[in-house]
């Protein structure tokens, strides 16, 4: 038999959801989430999967980090889809992304940290799947790179005054120290970049 302050409780739940004033925080027992979301995501890719393929184009850009499951579902969903990895050298992305108001932006340690994990995580991706489309931020101001970039994404030619050159995010931006230089040149994070510059090298080619 319940006792009497659940049976309130759960009268107030009720009430709340039955008025659509949810004015009080009801605990759930919620444990680990991964198997479920990898169900979730597995389920919505097979429910996906019988028109996928008839979609001709469309595209989308993820600058936080996306789960490498996330990316394998895109990849069964659209088998003939491309992908290509942007990337930009810590010492610089570092300067111009502390002045944002972001957790990663908060501390160089935890940026290096969130940078290692998104890099090593699509290289072993990118390694698997065979694919050397890694694009640093640098190469959208080569008009030849541009070039490759685009007839890989088998795209119509494009208006090449709407790329802008501007580096708005060097305004205001305070320059790294010299241990901050080092700290950045030391890290897991920077050999991460390097690994991406020598994939992007072949794709060049």
């Amino acid at each position: 038999m319940e006792s009497q302050p659940v049976n309130e409780a759960l009268n107030l739940m009720y009430h709340s959801y039955l008025d659509n004033k949810h004015l009080s925080f009801y605990a759930n027992a919620i444990g680990n989430l991964k198997s479920s979301v990898e169900l979730l995501n597995s389920g919505v890719s097979n429910f996906l999967k019988p028109w996928a393929s008839n979609i001709r184009r469309f595209g989308f850009k993820e600058i936080e980090f996306v789960p490498i499951e996330l990316i394998e579902h895109l990849k069964e969903l659209y088998p003939n889809c491309i992908f290509i990895f942007c990337f930009r050298n810590p010492l610089s992305q570092w300067p111009s992304l502390r002045k944002l108001t972001l957790n990663v932006s908060s501390d160089l340690d935890v940026f290096l940290e969130a940078y290692e994990k998104m890099a090593s995580a699509y290289i072993r991706f990118a390694n698997k799947q065979g694919i050397n489309a890694f694009v640093e931020n640098e190469d959208l101001r080569d008009g030849i790179k541009i070039k490759t970039i685009i007839q890989y994404l088998n795209l119509p030619k494009i208006d090449n005054s709407l790329i802008d050159v501007t580096v708005h995010s060097m305004e205001n931006k305070k320059k790294l120290t010299k241990s901050e230089v080092v700290k950045i040149m030391e890290s897991p994070a920077y050999g991460c970049y390097l690994q991406m510059q020598k994939i992007s090298q072949s794709f060049y080619k």
